[in-house]
């Protein structure tokens, strides 16, 4: 459960269902006071430059994120940092997604978006919410299990759950053992 409100901190909870018991959610007020602001601005032509890295990085590279259409592209902005090698992803307006693939529609609230090329990593992190286009087909619900089955949430759901195993995960642990060889002949 998110709520939000302009003028607010914004309130997230987990609700396990069924939950029988009303809750009472306060809101606390954002305070007005400002830290110091440096002001830089957004890559011109941002778009056209990390558009595609960005589409790829948060849609995913599969047929179903193939397929997935982002419909306010104009309201992206980004900001790559020469210096620390990290392109950062600002989103005026929440992002606006149609998935034809799983028939359905997604408003993206990003809160974070950002690709560290030094370590070659990507974080993100935002508020889904999903909206029904109409009764999904049986073959849009065989590409949302498949989706789910191959995906992150579902792995963290089974490590959580001590389940990995029967839920056909194959973890093994990383073991770097040193070329003793390779060592003695330096």
């Amino acid at each position: 459960l998110i709520v939000s409100i302009m003028g607010y901190e914004k309130y997230a909870t987990v609700i396990e269902s069924p939950s029988a018991s009303i809750q009472t959610i306060y809101l606390y007020q954002k305070t007005n006071q400002l830290s110091e602001v440096v002001i830089k601005a957004f890559d011109k032509n941002g778009w056209e430059k990390w558009g595609p890295l960005f589409l790829e990085t948060f849609l995913g590279t599969t047929s179903n994120g193939e397929k997935a259409r982002l419909k306010n592209k104009n309201d992206i902005r980004f900001k790559h940092n020469k210096e620390t090698n990290k392109l950062e992803v600002y989103a005026l307006k929440p992002l606006l997604i149609d998935s034809k693939a799983l028939g359905y529609s997604l408003e993206y609230h990003l809160e974070f978006f950002e690709i560290d090329f030094g370590k070659n990593t990507n974080t993100y992190a935002g508020y889904p919410f999903f909206k029904e286009n109409k009764k999904a087909s049986k073959a849009k619900m065989k590409n949302r299990e498949s989706a789910y089955n191959a995906s992150l949430t579902r792995f963290m759901r089974s490590l959580y759950n001590n389940t990995a195993q029967a839920d056909g995960y194959l973890i093994r642990k990383m073991v770097e053992v040193k070329n003793l060889e390779k060592e003695r002949v330096r």
